[in-house]
């Protein structure tokens, strides 16, 4: 079952790279992006990660396709967490936390 997980996370994550490519080389389309970055968000769910507990085995091969599926959604997590400690003060009543 895993390994159709596998399967299904990296072909939609090509879909994502590649769908994000024709939007950085014909042009912004609002729907292009909404659709890459739901699939960016289906890759990393569907995805059978080591640190869910979902794959068990050491793969070397797998290690570096989980990292690479999971870094967009971790990049984007990062910055937006760095973003939240910026507007976070023990004054201001804005709280984001996540």
């Amino acid at each position: 079952m895993n390994a159709l997980r596998e399967v299904i996370a990296v072909v939609v994550f090509i879909v994502a790279v590649v769908s994000l490519s024709n939007l950085v080389l014909n042009g912004f389309d609002g729907r292009l992006l909404i659709a890459t970055v739901i699939c960016f968000i289906a890759a990393y769910i569907i995805w059978p990660s080591k640190r869910k507990g979902a794959r068990q085995g050491d793969n070397s091969l797998l290690d570096i396709i989980e990292f690479i599926i999971e870094l967009p959604i971790d990049l984007f997590l990062w910055l937006f967490r760095s973003i939240t400690r910026i507007f976070r003060s023990n004054d201001s009543h804005l709280d984001i936390d996540l």
